[in-house]
């Protein structure tokens, strides 16, 4: 309830323990306000300064030697160190002060020994008192039952770590350890300790605390678990790949593996056969299940024998990135809608492919070849229609890049705010890796561009290609979604000597589960120089593209660490390669710029060397 207390020496150590009771020296009558006193809403109304002197009581010579009024001194880190003095008496001591913001606590050193040794109170002190009284009483609310304290348990081999938590400042937490009720007279949690248990334990715990009723009681039963025992990996290096096979020597748990260094299921993929690399990366390995714990991670970097410092392909040459910054664009050719979330070029309904220019006729025959006839008994004829160069749109972004975005009839829209996590197969239509093999190298940026719908009968026109040839060897990498609940698009990756005439390198791995996206890597080993483009050629579904990358062998390229084959089992072995920006952050794959790479090797060695990716 709100109080009004005048007796500050209630503070006294054994009383209530919040600080202690001051006498001013010498002895004094009056109050002088703080700032925070003048601006208190109560006083205020009274009219008072900052720095004003109040006189509280008519004393005489003798009421001043018994120090009738009685200030404080506030224990550090205790109930009321923070509220700030609303006035001040004698030579700086608190005097007065408010804590809470609904049932309020004031103290106001009126104290009743003054009645006792006869002295008159002022009018000051009168109307101050009254206004005190209607401020506390408009205060009044009903009192708050505490949260239920939190049983925190941080499981570990063979123990378990519990934390019992609170989100209020001085509240006392009361606890048992087996099982029964807690009570004022049960243990008290020390907040800065934890209790660490090797059998299991029910735990009880509530909250009492000042200005609170209560907590209810909150129980945890408290569990011992064990941990799997880490997988071990075998590693066979063949010519052009590296096959690993995990195993693990207990029954009913289940291993996973990811390229992230994560121990969560839901960023991983269950084991299930020998794994296959052709490009090299850091595998890590888990154990999960049942009622243990997940193991330790069994992590290792991965190179592949076929891959040397001077064959793979690490350096960026062009990047195609589905980025608002680059492709939120409105210029003369785009006559789009959309805004933050998406952009639809040209807007959302598809246009003809074709003109009205005939282009060639052929006989329409039957599956036997015979000859078709219309109703009035005329040979049936086939017409093909021109392509309208007039249906040709394109999109380049606002600063150049290397790429165009185009269309001759289909559907396309740019999602910028997407999120494409290198989870694996959690089941969930979200952004996500269709496996873990695709997440090798991170994952593609947060935005894809649509490929949509088209008009019936007509060809899929939609491309993203470069705006100049680039000479060879590299590598193609794409990022790819599919973006329709059933089937999958069709998709190619084709080069080009002059922009025109297009011959496909190769098919692009389109995930089976909506909106979850795969990687594609295909190799154009020829110096001459091509135009590169992805293009979508069939399969009556939507396709998300996120990124296009051609990668050289560059400087980057050149500190591959482990592109030759080890001589025997006993040479040091690449442990871990750990990749960090300048600020000491660690990275999933080299950034731009100047990166550190930690390279750690079988024998204990660890090797430190500056990359610079540009």
């Amino acid at each position: 309830v709100p109080m009004l207390n005048m007796k500050s020496f209630f503070y006294k150590s054994g009383v209530w323990g919040w600080g202690a009771g001051s006498n001013p020296k010498p002895a004094t009558g009056t109050i002088v306000l703080t700032e925070a006193g003048a601006a208190h809403p109560a006083i205020a109304t009274l009219g008072y300064a900052a720095g004003d002197e109040i006189e509280l009581y008519a004393v005489s010579d003798e009421a001043y030697s018994n120090n009738i009024i009685q200030g404080y001194t506030a224990s550090e880190g205790g109930f009321i160190a923070e509220d700030a003095p609303l006035a001040t008496i004698g030579d700086g001591i608190n005097a007065f002060h408010e804590h809470g913001t609904s049932n309020i606590y004031m103290l106001y050193p009126l104290s009743s020994d003054a009645v006792v040794a006869g002295v008159e109170f002022t009018d000051d002190a009168t109307n101050l008192l009254m206004a005190l009284v209607d401020y506390l009483a408009d205060s009044k609310s009903k009192v708050r039952q505490a949260n239920k304290p939190n049983i925190e348990l941080d499981y570990y081999n063979g123990e378990t770590v519990v934390k019992i938590t609170t989100g209020i400042d001085g509240a006392v937490i009361y606890y048992t350890t087996d099982g029964t009720e807690p009570t004022t007279a049960s243990a008290q949690w020390n907040m800065l300790d934890s209790l660490t248990v090797k059998e299991p334990i029910t735990v009880k715990a509530y909250i009492s605390a000042i200005g609170y009723n209560d907590s209810e009681v909150a129980t945890a039963e408290v569990v011992v678990k064990s941990q799997w025992a880490a997988p071990e990996l075998t590693i066979t290096r063949n010519e052009n790949n590296t096959v690993v096979e995990l195993t693990t020597t207990e029954e009913g748990g289940q291993i996973y593996f990811n390229f992230a260094g994560g121990e969560t299921v839901i960023t991983s993929q269950l084991y299930t056969e020998a794994i296959t690399l052709t490009e090299p990366g850091t595998l890590y390995a888990f154990v999960a299940g049942g009622d243990k714990l997940n193991s330790e991670i069994a992590g290792q970097y991965i190179g592949i024998n076929g891959i040397t410092e001077e064959t793979i392909r690490l350096d960026t040459l062009s990047n195609f990135d589905s980025n608002p910054t680059d492709w939120f664009v409105t210029v003369d050719e785009v006559n789009g809608t959309g805004e933050a979330k998406a952009y639809y070029y040209w807007g959302k309904a598809a246009w003809s492919y074709y003109s009205t220019e005939v282009d060639r006729t052929e006989p329409a025959l039957d599956e036997n070849g015979n000859q078709l006839k219309n109703q009035a008994g005329e040979d049936s004829v086939i017409v093909y229609y021109k392509p309208d160069p007039n249906a040709v749109k394109s999109v380049v972004p606002a600063n150049a890049n290397g790429w165009v975005i185009k269309s001759a009839g289909q559907v396309l829209t740019l999602e910028g705010n997407l999120d494409a996590n290198a989870n694996v197969g959690n089941g969930e239509k979200g952004r996500y890796a269709e496996t873990a093999m695709d997440a090798i190298s991170g994952k593609p940026t947060n935005g894809c561009i649509t490929f949509g719908s088209k008009l019936e009968g007509e060809p899929y026109t939609g491309t993203i290609e470069t705006t100049e040839a680039h000479a060879g060897p590299f590598d193609v990498v794409a990022y790819v979604g599919n973006g329709n609940g059933s089937g999958k698009p069709e998709m190619e990756i084709q080069i080009s000597a002059d922009g025109a005439v297009w011959t496909k390198l190769g098919d692009v791995n389109i995930a089976d589960t909506q909106r979850y996206w795969k990687k594609t890597v295909l190799a154009y080993n020829e110096t001459a120089p091509v135009y590169v483009r992805i293009a979508h050629t069939g399969g009556g579904s939507k396709a998300q593209v996120y990124d296009i990358r051609l990668m050289v062998n560059g400087e980057v390229s050149k500190g591959y660490v482990d592109g030759v084959e080890l001589p025997d089992a006993t040479a040091a072995e690449v442990v871990s390669v750990q990749i960090y920006n300048l600020s000491g952050a660690l990275l999933s794959e080299m950034g731009e710029g100047l990166n550190i790479v930690r390279i750690i090797y079988s024998d204990g060695t660890v090797e430190v060397k500056k990359v610079l990716n540009k």
